[in-house]
């Protein structure tokens, strides 16, 4: 089967076949975003949304099968439910396009909860264990990879989602505050590291840019081309964007209402992760600054019998600021054709040969920029031309 073709793809409605209709279907995954979503693009002049009907609620299921003698080939079902249906343009008298947004069916469950527990002397990842058994009921499975810090909790009366955003900046593991929750699967979810998923997920995937010195003809020296780059484009950091959100150094300065006492502490790129202080990308005489970001934080020392978040914020507010900028440096969106189970890729790392863009030397390879990248997002695109994804990839550090 030729790279970018399927074996099957379908898009269903409550059962019905609605793929004639559809012009493009695009699947979207993210590590920073609790649950993946759907968009799928219609030119419907079978009066679909009111026949069928399509409406709020309504069950998609779309189906993709590949057939790229590849490991991510495979017979794949993504199932959604739809929560609007929008951009509606009319197009002659018995046409209309319009787009039907997708999410999965924990994103509407979300809305309906509210979280109000206290909990006392446990671990952040222990209580987000405990809230999910105690709240979702529907089958949807969470794996967590627990944090060092116990806390005393009292949650806010906030939607389940809320409250673990709230939780995680929170939550850290060897002085490193990098935990996100994300969908890992189709039924399932998972709290982990940023850390851990650069050094423990792997794909033992290499996908391929290759410079011209490795071709024959204007060929690729590969027989199978699926996991070769066919665009690619670089995602370039903002020095400016950086310096104001503390990347470089920020402040943090505190005072203790009960002990009356006052403190201020600065916090270095590298504190936390002493590997990315030898391998950063910038000059510290540039970068001075750490008063382009402060944070202020009221302590109540004795308001609380344990820990709370508040009262050790040294231990996580600041490296959380550089955790989450670390992911915006290093990034590359490049394209391959479309692999069924390419979403498997999400929050692991794949090789990527990035090629060497120098004239100075013999090397086929950046010495620096090629090696191991972290999916960190991946967009399906799907339509009857055929199937690509676009993959964006981060760069923990330029090291060789």
């Amino acid at each position: 089967m030729p790279m970018g073709e399927y074996k099957k793809y379908k898009v269903y409605i409550d059962g019905a076949d609605i793929t004639s209709s559809v012009t493009t279907s695009t699947i979207f995954q993210d590590i920073q975003s609790p649950t993946w979503s759907a968009c799928i693009y219609c030119m419907d002049s079978a009066d679909l949304l009111n026949s069928l009907p399509i409406r709020s609620g309504s069950k998609v299921r779309i189906v993709i099968e590949t057939r790229h003698e590849v490991q991510t080939d495979g017979y794949v079902e993504y199932n959604f439910v739809v929560f609007r249906v929008g951009e509606k343009v009319q197009q002659n008298a018995k046409t209309q396009f319009y787009v039907i947004h997708c999410i999965p069916k924990l994103f509407l469950v979300n809305q309906t909860i509210r979280v109000n527990n206290t909990f006392k002397s446990n671990t952040i990842t222990d209580v987000m264990s405990t809230i999910w058994g105690e709240y979702v009921k529907g089958g949807e499975q969470l794996n967590v990879i627990g944090c060092e810090n116990v806390s005393h909790i009292v949650c806010q009366n906030q939607t389940l989602f809320l409250t673990y955003g709230w939780l995680l900046k929170q939550a850290y593991r060897k002085k490193t505050a990098d935990f996100l929750f994300y969908q890992a699967d189709h039924n399932r979810w998972q709290i982990k590291p940023i850390s851990e998923m650069y050094d423990r997920s792997h794909t033992n995937v290499t996908i391929f840019q290759k410079p011209a010195s490795l071709r024959q003809n204007g060929e690729y020296l590969f027989q199978n081309q699926t996991y070769n780059v066919l665009n690619m484009e670089s995602q370039n950091y903002d020095s400016a964007m950086n310096l104001a959100n503390g990347y470089y150094k920020n402040k943090l300065q505190s005072y203790d209402f009960f002990k009356k006492t006052s403190s201020e502490n600065t916090f270095t790129f590298g504190d936390d992760t002493p590997e990315d202080a030898v391998n950063k990308n910038w000059t510290d005489s540039v970068f001075e600054a750490e008063n382009a970001n402060v944070t202020f934080v009221s302590k109540v020392s004795n308001l609380t019998d344990g820990n709370n978040s508040c009262n050790e914020a040294e231990a996580w507010l600041q490296s959380r600021k550089q955790s989450l900028l670390k992911l915006e440096q290093e990034k590359y969106i490049v394209q391959l054709a479309g692999s069924a189970k390419m979403y498997e890729w999400l929050a692991k790392t794949v090789n990527f040969d990035m090629p060497n863009q120098s004239d100075l030397n013999d090397e086929n390879f950046d010495r620096k920029r090629k090696g191991k990248y972290l999916v960190t997002a991946i967009a399906h695109y799907l339509n009857p031309n055929g199937y690509v994804v676009n993959l964006e990839l981060v760069k923990r550090r330029l090291e060789e």
